[in-house]
């Protein structure tokens, strides 16, 4: 989509709502993927042989898991943003 934004108004793109809300998507969608999750992971492999809820490391796991829930409460409004803008273009 950023491509096809940039392809088709060039340099204006960069002033639109719809560009800038699909690279932040981008954005929170890496972060979480490369940043949270491998934390997760490294947590969850600490605790073995136990589950990571009933370890030491619960309230790390606790607090990651609410940054990752945060960052996909974001990708989702940017989301609404995307497709109200996408329907207001018609």
């Amino acid at each position: 989509m950023l491509l096809f934004r940039l392809a088709r108004f060039g340099g204006q793109a960069f002033g639109q709502l719809l560009f800038w809300s699909v690279l932040l998507m981008m954005a929170l969608a890496a972060a979480g993927q490369f940043g949270v999750q491998p934390i997760m992971a490294g947590l969850r492999e600490q605790a073995l042989p136990s589950e990571v809820m009933q370890s030491i490391f619960r309230d790390r796991f606790a607090a990651w898991h609410g940054v990752s829930s945060v960052l996909y409460l974001i990708e989702c409004v940017f989301g609404l943003v995307v497709v109200l803008q996408h329907g207001r273009g018609r």
